[in-house]
């Protein structure tokens, strides 16, 4: 049932109102002629009785319903006509205005006043805080060369050491710790660092213990599809990405309140291109378990990733800038080196090479070609590809081929291509995507972590739309398409505004807008430093951050001012299969490199034994996963979006953030008494109070009346001080048209003037006797005997039954009333 509005009770109470101020004034006066003594033709009654009868009657919708004399216009002098209409326009107008006009009411919480009030650390009871463990002392480490090298700004001492496999060693044990001073640089602009869910680990060198990266998941919040707060994070999962912020919450309000703050912002940025080509495959039925498989035949059909290659095409282009990471041109060229080396491949020409001299296939669109056939003892392939129950999955350049390489072999190979095309080649194209930069690169501003390869969406049948609950048959030939898709992860600082309204702390905490945040001018931007030490992205994860302007200058860091950082690292993972640094603790300088090439390298894969295991986003283990991921389905910019969302998804099961209004951070928090968690600052909010809103479309009605009163009040005024009107006028004209002082006026000689003051006239006229039959009115006297307009009784009278009981009625009222 739909809820009524303020303004639509206060009208429905007004409608009922004046239904019965009609009718009302048509039922009383209906009731009360049931009850006077009426007599055959004739009714007796007091002069007054027949005043205020007279007055009841004509003043109701009586007149009007049954067009009575007092209701007609004809003969009428001009201005009583006018006054009688403006009444009754004034009357149906008041009613209008009384049920029209509140439904322009309307009530609603809004933003009023500014207050600093308290805000206190609010402790996250879900599964997320619930895992999340607290801060340890041993704080963040950081290990540079694998131990072989001291970190910028450590204190580790170096010596050179013979017959070992480092060259170099530090005999009073290796630093990990990060010096007061590097922190203080790090932090001297607005920062708010993360960090991994950690655990304890063995030694390092001076058998000191330390804290080193791990990861376990939490929950999954991917399928949320919403902006939600938890543990240290505020968590996008509509476009992807997460704020770090340590929650505290405003002392509770009637209302609840609103304010905004500026935080830290680690987006993932995808773009995806579509290769024009699908692998397409049969799905069989195993014969032992009934259980649904892809068949022994892979194929890959040519949508124009082929035919329509441009040769010319120049790939060679590709800058690395923090002006912009060019993902789209990323996934261009690597969706353009992936079919251009498949072509060559598989020995496959288009009509803009029929020219070369080379003995190859010309393809068309809609041209059909066998990957893998292991239905054939003579000639077969052997790909990495293979796909359970319709998920989606993740895969480098090439890697649909059945490629020479380590893992796979090939006893008659499909395709007899003049060029050795290997996994080197695919490699190298995946190289050239990421902008040249690799483990070996420097560890600099420039090199940023992109991830690129070969992203599979959900397959679908061919002939036949599929959705959620209708699952493959036997014999289905599913397509799967092939988008080629480069990511990079990006700092910046949006302005959140939150709302909160409630007494459950957390749970009513909700951030209901995130926008990026305005800069009047360029020198107002964020003045962002990445370190340059010197050393390689393999032997070091460089810090990055916001610096304080009189930073700028200072050596061995590199900045740039303006809205974002493209953030730096290597965006493959050269010899870890985690998403994290199982070494030390330091995840803000790599969390985010980490997980996105973790999601490249593993999503939809066969997981080792030494790679960590995540929640199954591939879609095959979970069904919501599934159906969101075939929701996804339908175009590259969809397929970048489900990139994101399993970004956002792994890290917030991996960091948290501590900074925030309170100055003790989250992970402390939760193991302090409550005497600890006093520590609370003032912080400016909106208040939220109860207002009464109005449509003035609604006030027509009444402005209109409003009008008409103004004019009526205005002419009233002016004509009493011309004195036209006043009090004594209208006395006069009262007692004129009294029925009651007419009626002795007319009937009894000996009656008072018309004009007698009301007490002298109800003293002695009031309850003279009027007879009032369907002929005419007369006088009678105390025996129901008619008078003359002498005051004689007529002759040859014979007392009136009816008439006598009326006057024994009139008598016995009168004697009451005495």
């Amino acid at each position: 049932m739909t809820s009524l509005t303020i303004g639509q009770v206060a009208a429905l109470i007004a409608a009922g109102t004046a239904t019965l101020q009609v009718v009302l004034p048509i039922l009383i006066p209906l009731v009360l002629i049931a009850v006077i003594n009426k007599k055959g033709k004739s009714v007796t009654e007091t002069a007054v009785t027949w005043s205020s009868l007279n007055r009841l009657l004509h003043s109701s919708w009586w007149p009007t319903i049954l067009l009575s004399d007092s209701a007609s216009s004809a003969g009428v002098t001009p201005a009583v006509v006018i006054a009688t209409y403006l009444t009754v326009f004034a009357t149906v107008l008041i009613a209008i205005a009384a049920v029209v006009t509140p439904l322009g009411l309307s009530d609603a919480i809004r933003p009023s006043q500014h207050n600093s009030v308290l805000f206190s650390y609010a402790q996250d009871t879900s599964p997320m805080g619930y895992g999340t463990l607290p801060r340890s002392d041993l704080g963040f480490s950081r290990i540079c060369r694998s131990g072989t090298s001291h970190c910028p700004g450590s204190n580790s001492t170096f010596v050179p050491q013979q017959n070992f496999s480092t060259s170099m060693f530090a005999p009073d044990g290796y630093d990990v710790s990060i010096p007061l001073e590097i922190r203080k640089l790090w932090s001297s602009g607005l920062s708010g660092m993360a960090r991994s869910v950690s655990r304890f680990s063995s030694e390092f060198s001076n058998r000191s213990a330390y804290l080193v990266g791990g990861y376990r998941q939490l929950q999954t919040i991917l399928l949320s599809n919403s902006v939600q707060v938890y543990e240290g994070l505020i968590v996008d999962t509509v476009n992807g990405g997460i704020d770090f912020r340590n929650h505290s919450i405003p002392s509770t309000s009637t209302y609840g309140s609103t304010w905004s703050e500026d935080i830290l912002f680690i987006t993932p940025e995808t773009e995806c291109i579509d290769t024009n080509l699908t692998l397409d495959y049969q799905v069989e039925q195993e014969v032992l378990t009934s259980r649904l498989k892809q068949g022994k035949v892979l194929k890959i059909t040519d949508h124009g990733g082929f035919a329509d290659l441009d040769p010319t095409f120049e790939w060679w282009h590709l800058r690395n800038s923090q002006d912009d990471a060019q993902l789209g041109d990323r996934a261009y060229i690597a969706a353009w080196l992936n079919n251009a080396l498949t072509m060559v491949y598989m020995n496959i020409t288009n009509r803009k090479l029929r020219d070369s001299h080379l003995p190859f296939d010309s393809s068309e669109k809609g041209k059909i070609y066998v990957l893998e056939d292991g239905s054939s003892r003579n000639l077969t392939g052997n790909t990495m590809y293979r796909n359970k129950g319709g998920m989606i999955k993740m895969t480098s350049l090439g890697e649909y081929l059945p490629l020479l390489n380590s893992f796979a072999t090939t006893r008659n190979p499909l395709y007899l291509s003049p060029h050795l095309i290997s996994t080197e080649n695919f490699t190298e194209a995946g190289h050239v995507c990421r902008g040249s930069v690799d483990a070996s690169s420097p560890a600099h501003i420039s090199n940023h972590a992109v991830s690129c390869g070969l992203f599979y969406p959900t397959p679908k049948p061919q002939g036949r739309q599929l959705h959620a609950f209708d699952f493959s048959k036997p014999n289905d030939t599913f397509a799967q398409p092939v988008h080629s898709c480069a990511s990079a992860s990006k700092a910046t600082i949006k302005t959140v505004t939150f709302l909160y309204n409630g007494t459950n702390g957390l749970e009513d905490l909700q951030a209901v807008e995130l926008k990026d945040k305005e800069y009047p001018n360029s020198s107002d931007k964020p003045l962002w430093g990445v370190e340059d030490s010197g050393l390689d992205l393999f032997d070091i994860a460089p810090f990055w951050g916001i610096f304080d302007p009189k930073f700028e200058k200072r050596p061995n860091i590199s900045t740039v001012r303006q809205e974002s950082l493209w953030l730096p690292g290597v965006g493959y993972l050269p010899f870890s299969e985690t998403p994290y640094d199982p070494k030390m603790n330091i995840p803000g300088a790599n969390f985010y490199s980490d997980t996105i090439a973790y999601i490249y390298e593993h999503l939809g894969s066969l997981l080792s034994s030494t790679t960590v295991h995540l929640l199954d986003y591939s879609g095959f283990t979970t069904f919501a996963m599934y159906r969101k991921c075939l929701e996804l389905s339908e175009t590259p910019q969809q397929s970048a979006k489900v990139l994101n969302l399993i970004w956002t998804d792994i890290v917030a099961n991996a960091v948290v953030g501590t900074r925030g209004w309170t100055s003790q951070d989250a992970g402390h928090l939760r193991d302090v008494n409550n005497s600890d968690l006093a520590n609370k600052d003032h912080v400016q909010v909106t208040l939220y109070q109860r207002s009464i809103r109005y449509r003035l479309i609604y006030a027509i009605p009444a402005m209109i009346l409003l009008a008409v009163t103004l004019i009526i009040l205005g002419t009233a005024i002016l004509l009493l001080l011309l004195k036209r009107t006043g009090i004594k006028r209208m006395r006069w004209f009262l007692n004129q048209t009294s029925l009651g002082r007419n009626f002795t006026s007319l009937l009894y000689p000996e009656a008072t003037s018309q004009q007698t003051s009301r007490k002298a006239w109800l003293q002695w006229d009031a309850q003279r006797l009027v007879t009032v039959t369907g002929k005419q009115p007369y006088a009678v006297n105390r025996d129901g005997l008619e008078m003359d307009n002498n005051g004689i009784v007529k002759s040859n009278q014979s007392e009136d039954a009816s008439v006598s009981e009326q006057l024994a009625t009139i008598e016995e009222r009168y004697s009451s009333m005495k």
